[in-house]
């Protein structure tokens, strides 16, 4: 999810709404609807995370949407931005694991 966010800088109100037949994986492109102004757009991902998106689509046959919830429900904006802070405390706290194992 994360490096989907990076990859196409779709919004996370965005991110929620895309459908897993808004992507194209042939052209590294994802369908954007009803992005800021109510403007439909295609974002690019790169060629390289184009396994990544098949194996994730693979893996989950029955989504709707590209990232569903475990109740088969699209996930929402603000759960969404609960998640990359769970990822960001992760990271921040490796980070100072490894820092302070290194000053050891």
């Amino acid at each position: 999810m994360l490096k989907f966010l990076f990859y196409t800088a779709v919004r996370m109100s965005e991110l929620v709404g895309i459908r897993v037949e808004n992507i194209d994986l042939e052209q590294c492109k994802v369908f954007v609807g009803q992005g800021r102004g109510m403007k439909h757009r295609y974002r690019l991902f790169p060629s390289n995370f184009r396994l990544a998106m098949k194996n994730h689509l693979q893996a989950h046959p029955q989504n709707c949407y590209l990232f569903d919830s475990q109740r088969n429900t699209r996930f929402t904006a603000r759960r969404i931005q609960q998640l990359v802070q769970g990822y960001r405390r992760r990271i921040t706290q490796l980070r100072c694991t490894r820092i302070s194992s290194d000053i050891r």
